[in-house]
């Protein structure tokens, strides 16, 4: 097959770049994509690095990384959104385990749970429904409505088409596709991302409930919200709780685990009292931490422990110095333990 424009033959090519995006001949955008990524990678390096050596707050960090990091990966995603976007949330996982120091084995749910980000795959549909809206309502004489209106008179769909269709169905909305008729188009895009966050919040309640680390986290875990130590305290304290609350230590429960011990099995290696030692025990009742406790902690939660004085003090504290106090406590102890079981 041969094309000519103005009187020069056009070069047939397997991909090219236009405006940054790199189009394949079989329709897919995997390597674009895949493209996207390594950019996306780099920066959340460079950032990673430029923010190392500050105690800046976790809240100015992100905002960064929104500003200069997500651009990048979500650059034509009205475009290519269609493909698997699963790497882009790598990426975005990634930083945010750097960025906490957490293991890379630490739960997704509990990153997404602490910060209260909505992954980036959220972003990406909206932005498919938000470009398929202004086309609908755009100009009939503009070449992407004709293109996209002889589709639909042929009764064909493309992989664009189908995910735009698949985002309503899966967001109930199907008569919406069905109709090409809505009234608002801000409107259609704030009730599609409400419903994709209320889905995605459904379907990490079900996995924080499912997983056996989340037995302890969804007691100190409310909302779906960022956490309120992050904006209270700077990062080398917020370490410390996120640390604790993410299982990201070295206490019985998470050790035990790792060597396949039974939960009951798991007890306590400082007090000996034949307790499981979990975040609740060594936070409010293990005795050889009594001292260390006594400087930090309000005696009405270790007085008379229960786990509903252990959830509202890891749940519901939005006071700055309580969480200070707390921090503080979670860095003397695990100081203390790391040299007596040596």
């Amino acid at each position: 097959m041969r094309f000519v424009y103005e009187e020069k033959k056009l070069e047939i090519v397997k991909e090219f770049k236009y405006l940054g995006v790199i189009f394949k001949n079989n329709g897919r955008f995997t390597t674009a994509v895949k493209h996207i990524k390594a950019q996306g990678n780099k920066a959340m390096r460079y950032l990673l690095w430029k923010t190392k050596s500050t105690d800046m707050p976790i809240d100015i960090k992100l905002k960064l990384y929104d500003t200069l990091v997500r651009p990048i990966l979500l650059y034509g995603a009205e475009i290519w959104g269609f493909e698997n976007s699963a790497i882009l949330e790598k990426v975005e996982l990634q930083y945010f385990k750097l960025l906490l120091n957490l293991r890379k084995s630490t739960p997704n749910y509990m990153i997404y749970g602490e910060l209260g980000r909505l992954p980036i795959s959220i972003t990406v549909k909206t932005r498919l429904i938000s470009f398929w809206g202004k086309l609908i309502l755009g100009k009939e004489s503009k070449l992407s409505y004709r293109l996209y209106n002889q589709y639909c008179k042929n009764h064909e769909l493309n992989r664009w088409m189908y995910a735009i269709k698949g985002i309503f169905d899966k967001t109930g909305l199907s008569i919406i596709w069905n109709l090409h008729c809505f009234s608002n188009y801000s409107r259609l895009v704030d009730v599609v991302k409400s419903v994709l966050r209320d889905q995605f919040i459904q379907q990490w309640e079900c996995e924080m409930n499912l997983s056996h680390k989340g037995k302890t986290y969804k007691m100190m875990k409310g909302p779906f919200q960022t956490e309120n130590y992050f904006t209270n305290l700077p990062y080398h304290l917020t370490n410390q709780i996120c640390k604790f609350r993410t299982s990201n230590h070295k206490l019985p429960v998470e050790t035990g685990r790792w060597s396949n011990i039974d939960y009951e099995k798991r007890k306590c290696d400082m007090c000996k009292t034949n307790e499981v030692g979990n975040e609740y025990h060594v936070l409010l009742k293990c005795k050889a931490l009594l001292s260390i406790r006594e400087k930090y902690i309000p005696e009405y939660f270790y007085k008379y422990p229960s786990l509903t004085k252990f959830e509202t003090l890891m749940n519901k504290s939005s006071n700055r110095n309580l969480d200070k106090n707390i921090a503080k406590f979670l860095r003397e102890m695990f100081s203390y333990r790391k040299i007596n079981l040596q």
